[in-house]
C-alpha cells in the first residue's frame, strides 16, 4: 500500500535535486 502520494515523492526528489545543485554550486564557489 502506497501511503505517500506521487506528487509528494516528485516534490521531494525535486528538492533533493535542488539541494544537490546548490551544494555543487557552493563547492565550486
Amino acid at each position: 500500500v502506497r501511503s505517500v502520494p506521487r506528487y509528494r515523492t516528485e516534490r521531494r526528489r525535486r528538492l533533493n535535486s535542488e539541494s544537490m545543485v546548490e551544494s555543487g554550486r557552493h563547492a565550486l564557489t
